[in-house]
């Protein structure tokens, strides 16, 4: 029998860590678990979960109004595609403004590491992959390991910092440029 497969995407960081490195950011999702199954023998893909959240639409008296408001459409189109792929469960938080005007996520991490414990839990996996180099999803993901002896690996880009997770996790798959050739929109 196959492992059963939950990948556990943290959108808004694998975005910035291709963005980063300068690879392409045009991922098809499909392709990307497709590419995650098949990166072990015997596989089957259970749920692909992606976590982000929407950018705010800009003040119409914003200088930068017309660049902001073009990427929240773009990333509200995404958000549509997301929709349409086969076995992706989308999740979003919300962006809060800082005093300095500045955005930070709220609840996204929050929401991968509960679906990553509670799913192990209720054994809807044998093997989750976690797409982040986000330490804060480290407990997590001991805590799956220790009270569930469910196998939990690492997918990130080449490049991307992510020591502090790759010791705690059982492996670590590299999005290295074949990989992520492979999963790019046609």
């Amino acid at each position: 029998m196959p492992d059963r497969l939950c990948v556990f995407v943290d959108g808004s960081n694998f975005y910035n860590s291709l963005k980063d490195l300068g690879k392409p950011v045009n991922i098809s999702f499909r392709k990307l678990g497709q590419e995650l199954t098949a990166a072990k023998p015997d596989r089957q893909l259970v749920q692909l979960y992606y976590y982000n959240s929407p950018l705010p639409s800009p003040y119409r008296t914003d200088p930068d109004y017309a660049r902001k408001d073009l990427e929240r459409r773009r990333q509200q189109t995404f958000f549509t595609a997301l929709r349409l792929t086969p076995n992706l469960t989308a999740k979003y938080g919300y962006l809060r403004k800082l005093p300095n005007g500045d955005y930070v996520e709220k609840r996204v991490d929050v929401m991968l590491a509960t679906d990553l414990v509670v799913l192990a839990l209720k054994n809807i996996y044998d093997v989750a992959v976690v797409l982040s180099c986000d330490a804060d999803y480290g407990y997590a993901i001991e805590t799956v390991k220790a009270e569930t002896g469910k196998h939990v690996e690492l997918a990130t880009v080449i490049g991307s910092k992510s020591y502090d997770l790759r010791t705690i996790c059982d492996d670590h798959i590299s999005l290295d440029d074949g990989f992520l050739a492979r999963c790019l929109h046609p």
